[in-house]
């Protein structure tokens, strides 16, 4: 068999939902420790998960998976191991005490795009052990988030040769899928304790909408999917940082809405159907605080103006309420 490394993987929670929900399913998770409240974590597969650690461990491998953005799960490591961090840079500070205990041969950024400004090369500076940096960017990433990286994985094949040109190794390796999550849903019972397939279809996620340019095309995809077949959709639909956006009154938006989608059902077009949207929603009155996210947010001016149109301009958990939850 070939060497065997420690491998320490850092990656994000990202969805604050998905973090209020994990506390309210297991509201004794707060005394608990780190090993506790990780493995518990990792067991719901709320997120990416550990399916890559897995496989790793199955190749002989030693693996460390930690979610840095976890405050509960990262200061509970870091105070049984007395390790000092500020309220300002605890994610920074606590994982750097992490690298150093661990002190793994493979460092892996996994979403470089959501990692620590610079953090790779804070490790690379600091952590002579670290035999290799690695980091994987699935969407539009700065170029210099990549400094100090040694390997990089993408999952896009359009990322592969800004950072080649930028002087890093990249190799295209697309996203794969973990089984394991299929054993977890064959364990899933309905209330009455059958087990048939509640949703056959779904997806859980960022619907696009606040993502600015980069998720256009995602958020038009499920509006014609949810129209079309019977898709069920867990937003997530930036309802914290666009607060004034969803507060808006909608009400004249969402009466049309269902006949436009029956129309669209019979024999419409998605761009018929969109610019039907873009018409009611600059029909709509907004506060200035909502017209002020848009603009920041929604319509950013550092794209061409005839793209403008094609922006998600309404959260689609208020355009197609029925097929979306929270």
């Amino acid at each position: 068999m070939s060497k065997s490394f420690k491998i320490f993987r850092l990656w994000r929670a990202y969805y604050d939902d998905l973090m209020l929900a994990f506390h309210k399913d297991n509201p004794e998770i707060s005394t608990a420790g780190y090993d506790e409240i990780l493995s518990k974590f990792l067991a719901a597969k709320g997120t990416h998960a550990n399916g890559f650690g897995q496989s790793m461990e199955n190749l002989g491998h030693q693996m460390i998976e930690v979610v840095y953005d976890f405050e509960l799960a990262q200061t509970t490591w870091a105070n049984e191991h007395s390790v000092d961090y500020t309220s300002a840079n605890w994610e920074t500070e606590i994982l750097l005490g992490q690298i150093n205990y661990h002190r793994p041969d493979i460092v892996y950024l996994y979403s470089l795009v959501a990692t620590p400004p610079n953090f790779a090369r804070i490790v690379s500076d600091n952590c002579p052990f670290v035999k290799l940096i690695v980091a994987f960017a699935g969407t539009a990433t700065p170029l210099y988030f990549a400094d100090g990286v040694d390997l990089l994985f993408v999952g896009i094949p359009f990322l592969a040769e800004p950072f080649k040109d930028y002087g890093v190794e990249t190799h295209l390796i697309y996203h794969g899928f973990d089984q394991s999550i299929l054993s977890v849903l064959d364990q899933c019972e309905n209330s009455d304790g059958s087990s048939d397939n509640r949703y056959p279809f779904t997806f859980v996620g960022s619907s696009g909408f606040g993502q600015k340019a980069n998720f256009v095309h995602r958020y038009w995809a499920l509006v014609e999917l949810m129209i079309r077949t019977n898709l069920m959709g867990w937003i997530n639909d930036q309802k914290e940082s666009l607060p004034h956006i969803h507060n808006a009154d909608w009400s004249a938006v969402t009466s049309m809405v269902p006949s436009l989608r029956r129309k669209m059902e019979k024999a419409g077009s998605i761009e018929e159907f969109r610019s039907f949207v873009a018409k009611l929603v600059s029909a709509t009155s907004l506060s200035p605080a909502a017209v002020q996210e848009f603009q920041g947010a929604i319509l950013p001016t550092d794209i061409d103006e005839k793209f403008h149109a094609q922006l998600p301009l309404l959260p689609l958990s208020i355009l197609l309420p029925n097929s979306c939850h929270a």
